[in-house]
């Protein structure tokens, strides 16, 4: 059946193909430390007769990772900061061996890759298709809402009626007044006191915001039972007027701070990060392990306050949907979906400000790279996990360790053979220019016995650096073969306590409560 105009116009395709290689180990910005993605090649067959070209070669794993980041910087911002959902469509041959997994961690791939781009993880969604013949390719579509889903998804979300209120309000003057033709008036509907304080505001969002200072605001309650539409706010103070801002709509009885002015006076230090930490083990096969990993970024902040006075700064933070809020300081207001995170001031006082969220993304990782051996060492001292497994991943550290302590005493071994093989050379020039001086007899056996010294700790030098060669061997081949015997047993499921027998005794006996992963 062909599509419809309505249906063409809300679909836009952007087509990356590309195969999974390998889990490796590139820790790059806004990939996954363990995947790589690059451009298919087509196959073609070794022998192609008699004058026929030869068979092309794939390019090298760099470069077509640096293609499939190259194509995902193209996709268009309209599309990644838009309402559309973005569905990716993970494309692998049915043929092939675990044609379904490749499919699922290739399409993982360019999911993580859009979460670090900006994309809401709440507007990605993942589709595996493996088909006989298919070619391995992953497709991205972005689809905008159809109208039922819209009113559907209006209907199910009342939270956000709070997020922008609408009101519905009387308003009757019992005083007649005069408007004259051409001209407008201002009428007051509401005076009456509130509750108000002058405070700071940091808003590093909004277009209107500013990334290095606060601003400074005014925050009063809507002492009515109406809520006040969008509209400008004048500030007056000591009988002058001080500034004017522009308030989103207050919902009733509730609070509103309205930055007028930049004073420079609250300055604000600003350094974000990510880290990825695993959360959860969903399978090892082959020292490959696929895990649910949270995606952490921090925000932090140091506010300086350079008023001679206290003062009393609200940091506003949109969590975005698919974010869980993990680390923020304990007081705060809600506006709409943003949240005014509270920091009080001391006079020349600097403060330190973390606020942290996270999102779950699911990663195959290999567990001879370095990267990931280093993330499995934080998740051992988590909480999760049995304690079976992580003793095999204690006795597969402590032998990665031992490698590595082995291979960076062989490099220093080889350092110092570079540097007696450059003092034999020295010696060698010197013991040739003496040959042509007469009166040298003296120096020339100095340099002599300094030469057979020099090669002696070369010898051994040489015989240390072969001995490491052995123990580095042996020590791959040991982490190796504790890497295929590391099993997942029941790594998801809590552990099942074992009844006791009860003793003889008036008091129940007490089973252990069941661990929980």
């Amino acid at each position: 059946m062909a599509s419809t105009a309505a249906d063409r116009s809300a679909k836009e395709d952007i087509v990356l193909e590309g195969a999974l290689d390998r889990p490796g180990g590139d820790a790059g910005r806004g990939r996954r430390p363990i995947h790589t993605m690059g451009k298919a090649v087509p196959h073609t067959s070794p022998s192609r007769g008699v004058g026929g070209p030869p068979p092309a070669e794939p390019p090298p794993p760099e470069s077509r990772v640096a293609l499939g980041d190259q194509k995902m910087k193209q996709i268009p911002p309209s599309v990644l900061h838009s309402d559309k959902t973005i569905v990716i469509e993970g494309y692998a041959n049915a043929t092939s061996t675990e044609a379904t997994r490749r499919a699922n961690d290739r399409a993982n791939i360019i999911r993580n890759q859009l979460i670090d781009q900006g994309v809401a993880p709440a507007r990605i969604k993942v589709v595996t298709k493996v088909e006989p013949n298919q070619p391995e390719r992953v497709r991205l579509v972005a689809q905008a809402p159809r109208p039922e889903e819209a009113k559907a998804a209006a209907g199910t979300r009342p939270g956000e009626l709070d997020a922008q209120p609408v009101g519905e309000s009387h308003f009757e003057n019992r005083q007649p007044m005069s408007v004259d033709r051409g001209s407008s008036a201002m009428v007051s509907m509401v005076r009456d006191k509130t509750e108000g304080e002058v405070v700071y505001l940091y808003d590093a969002e909004s277009e209107r915001g500013n990334a290095r200072f606060a601003f400074r605001a005014v925050r009063f309650k809507n002492p009515t039972d109406s809520t006040l539409e969008t509209g400008p706010v004048t500030v007056y103070g000591r009988e002058r007027f001080i500034g004017e801002g522009l308030t989103e709509p207050i919902p009733p009885h509730a609070s509103a701070v309205v930055p007028f002015a930049l004073d420079r006076q609250i300055v604000i230090e600003r350094n974000d990060g990510q880290e990825d930490k695993i959360s959860r083990l969903r399978s090892l096969q082959r020292g490959i392990l696929t895990a649910e990993v949270q995606h952490v970024r921090r925000r932090r902040l140091v506010v300086t306050n350079r008023l001679d006075q206290i003062a009393k700064v609200f940091i506003r933070h949109t969590v975005n949907k698919g974010w869980t809020l993990i680390d923020a300081p304990p007081a705060f207001e809600r506006v709409g979906d943003a949240h005014l995170f509270e920091v009080q001031l001391r006079p020349g006082e600097a403060k330190e400000v973390m606020i942290a969220e996270a999102t779950p993304i699911e990663c195959t990782l290999d567990l001879s790279a370095d990267v990931t051996l280093e993330m499995m060492k934080v998740w051992i001292e988590a909480p999760e996990g049995t304690a079976e497994l992580k003793d095999q991943l204690r006795k597969l550290l402590a032998i990665h360790k031992n490698l590595v302590d082995v291979a960076q005493e062989q490099d220093s071994l080889r350092r110092r053979l570079a540097d007696y093989r450059g003092r034999m050379d020295d010696l060698h020039a010197q013991i040739v220019t003496l040959q042509a001086v007469k009166t040298g007899g003296e120096l020339m056996s100095h340099l002599k016995t300094k030469m057979k010294q020099i090669s002696d700790r070369v010898q051994e030098t040489t015989i240390k650096i072969v001995d490491q060669e052995e123990k580095i061997m042996l020590a791959r081949v040991q982490f190796q073969d504790a890497l295929a015997e590391l099993a997942l047993p029941d790594a998801l499921q809590p552990a099942r306590p074992v009844a006791a027998r009860p003793a003889v005794s008036a008091t129940p006996a007490v089973l252990p409560a069941p661990h929980r992963p």
